[in-house]
């Protein structure tokens, strides 16, 4: 891995954690806002409640990673371009092409 794909690489990641932890929250929250609502009538224990909101996140999180991917790519890549670091790697001689490798291969690895 070169240093502009490491580069790459970590401006894309954290905004990629906090983009999938929000958005886990938000899901989260939701169902357990929605699970309170049926406990109320039902005979739920903690435990099951716990089970049952965690059971809950794998369909979710199936969506989440490609809309925290793709908040990742332009929140990284725009700090960069507004640093004028993209500018200044075209002017060393690195290809839009070149650039784009670390963005699109962080989404293949996620996907």
């Amino acid at each position: 891995m070169k240093r502009i794909d490491a580069h790459l690489v970590r401006q894309i990641l954290s905004p990629f954690l906090g983009a999938l932890s929000v958005v886990v929250a938000i899901v989260f929250f939701s169902q357990a806002r929605r699970l309170s609502s049926a406990a109320l009538g039902a005979a739920l224990t903690l435990e099951d409640a716990v089970v049952i909101l965690f059971a809950s996140l794998p369909p979710f999180i199936v969506l989440a990673i490609p809309i925290a991917c793709l908040f990742a790519v332009v929140v990284g890549v725009g700090r960069m371009n507004g640093d004028g670091e993209i500018g200044a790697s075209a002017g060393a001689g690195v290809g839009p092409l070149r650039i784009a490798l670390a963005p699109v291969a962080f989404g293949v690895a996620l996907s």
